[in-house]
């Protein structure tokens, strides 16, 4: 009778290459959920993505490795529906902190608040880093908010006292006329 720990041994040996190393062993881009399962080194850019029907997306671009303490070894556009995993939206928020231009930031808020609770005390747990990750991206939206008004009010202020200016320089020149124009009356 053989064991089953020497049986496993022996099929681990057909799985052996000719060094007698394991070889390397191929990772899914996505696993059964459809989220990306490789390692994510960083966020690059973003973009909108259409689905029809006046539908918008958002789709990341993603710098990669395949084990998780490699070197990036390859760029990839993935949707925001894939970077689901609390990982790859800790990856996302930091993409917006880093990017506060960045397209599509209250398009991923909006669907993220569209998750329904997970399964199980693994599930409450992720809900909870999930929840914390989400408010992270609600201060960036809120500070992008306040950035942007600020800049607004800037050059409405700007635009006033550009427009001031121009009353100013015009109010000098009729004044300028006036006296010329009332010059020649008097020397009349």
């Amino acid at each position: 009778m053989v064991s089953s720990r020497t049986r496993q041994q022996i099929r681990g040996l057909t799985e052996l290459s000719a060094e007698g190393t394991m070889p390397e062993r191929s990772i899914p881009k996505y696993d059964l959920n459809g989220d990306f399962t490789w390692h994510i080194a960083s966020i690059v850019s973003s973009r909108a993505t259409e689905f029809g029907n006046d539908a918008y997306g958002v789709d990341f671009l993603v710098k990669y490795s395949k084990t998780r303490w490699g070197e990036a070894v390859g760029e990839t556009w993935e949707s925001v529906a894939a970077l689901n995993s609390v990982e790859s939206r800790s990856w996302i928020v930091r993409y917006y902190q880093q990017t506060p231009t960045g397209y599509g930031k209250e398009l991923v808020l909006d669907l993220w608040k569209l998750d329904g609770p997970g399964n199980g005390e693994e599930g409450e747990k992720d809900d909870r880093k999930k929840a914390r990750i989400a408010a992270s991206l609600r201060e960036v939206v809120r500070k992008d908010t306040a950035r942007v008004r600020a800049i607004e009010e800037a050059k409405a202020r700007a635009a006033a006292a550009e427009k001031a200016a121009k009353e100013s320089k015009t109010r000098k020149k009729k004044a300028v006329k006036a006296k010329k124009v009332a010059g020649k009356r008097i020397a009349k």
